[in-house]
């Protein structure tokens, strides 16, 4: 797969030789309108060097001893105007984190990213190929029932909070003991979750300010639908219902990868996450203030999810 370097003065002289169709909300269309549009002058006159500095890198191509372009670099560039679509995706480890940017078109699609003065665009690809990739097929994922369950989202962030004690009071009892504190979980879901105030001030639709969060009402929602229960009066602990999502939440290899897909014609976004940790591969889908989660029983079976997605809009 190559990987095609353009500078707006090639990008304008590309789309005046190919006459590209560049389409609202492409990424040709997007980039190329974050400035002012140049003069057809303008662009005639940067036509020259731009095919000077264009063979200079190597995106031409001889054929019977003439000069043209790369056909590869002409379908990244036919993909880049047309597509309405965008995936992005950011895949998380506890080492790093990398975001991608796709643009979909017909069957087509085509990875891509800018910056102020420069459009990367990468080889096309076929569409199922490309989003096969979304998800890495190093990810370790084992089988099991399908399970479903919609949270709100202040008490998915209390549950991941309980996840948090139950570690710690393995690690800090003698007896490796899973339960914890009521006191405790209260106490420091206040001070870890203050990071909620920063989305809620964005307008994030869903997110309370974190002073506002009943913890009493989504501690006793979590232990209605069994995710929590009490050990005794004052400790609680993971329940069986919960035991599955709780185990990917705590793994310390655990694997994150986010996909955020928008569509222009129709008009739809959406954001989901893949969590990935002791071998269990969950969905969770961003439902305005809610969030629902999907055990998936194979990588194949959230793949299919994906293909679904971006070919039924």
């Amino acid at each position: 797969m190559s990987a095609y370097q353009l500078t707006r003065q090639e990008t304008w002289a590309l789309n005046t030789l190919l006459n590209l169709p560049i389409q609202q909300g492409s990424a040709l269309g997007e980039w190329l309108g974050k400035k002012d549009t140049p003069s057809n002058q303008e662009i005639e006159s940067w036509v020259p060097q731009a095919i000077e500095t264009l063979d200079k890198k190597g995106y031409s191509t001889s054929n019977k001893g003439k000069r043209g372009l790369s056909i590869d670099l002409i379908e990244s560039l036919m993909l880049a105007a047309v597509g309405q679509k965008h995936i992005f995706t950011t895949l998380r480890t506890n080492m790093e984190a990398v975001s991608t940017q796709f643009l979909l078109a017909g069957s087509g699609l085509v990875q891509y990213g800018y910056e102020q003065d420069q459009i990367t665009l990468h080889s096309a690809q076929q569409m199922n190929e490309g989003l096969s990739n979304l998800l890495p097929d190093w990810l370790c994922i084992e089988p099991g029932d399908v399970t479903s369950i919609s949270l709100p989202q202040s008490a998915f962030l209390l549950f991941k909070q309980a996840c948090l004690q139950k570690d710690i009071s393995y690690i800090m009892k003698a007896d490796g003991s899973e339960t914890f504190s009521q006191t405790d979980l209260e106490g420091s879901f206040g001070q870890d979750n203050g990071w909620i105030d920063v989305f809620h001030a964005l307008g994030i639709v869903g997110v309370e300010p974190v002073d506002n969060i009943s913890i009493p009402a989504q501690l006793e929602f979590l232990l209605t639908i069994g995710y929590l229960e009490r050990a005794n009066p004052s400790q609680l602990q993971i329940s069986v219902a919960g035991a599955a999502l709780a185990g990917s939440l705590s793994d310390p290899e655990q694997v994150s990868i986010t996909i955020g897909f928008t569509s222009l014609h129709p008009e739809r976004a959406c954001t989901s996450v893949f969590l990935v940790g002791a071998n269990h591969l969950f969905r969770m889908d961003f439902l305005g203030g809610s969030i629902h989660i999907t055990f998936q029983r194979s990588r194949l079976e959230a793949l299919d999810w994906i293909r679904s997605l971006v070919t039924a809009s």
